[in-house]
């Protein structure tokens, strides 16, 4: 299991995330949504 809690993610003075968490769990179906271009990385 991968957990993280209260990411928070800015460049200069624009903030991208805020207060973002998660659980990814080994054996399920795990899936970021977002639009094309938005920084989704695996």
């Amino acid at each position: 299991m991968i957990e993280v809690k209260n990411i928070k993610k800015g460049f200069n003075d624009k903030v991208v995330i805020d207060d973002v968490s998660a659980k990814l769990e080994a054996g399920k179906c795990n899936l970021i949504i977002g639009t094309s271009g938005s920084g989704k990385q695996c």
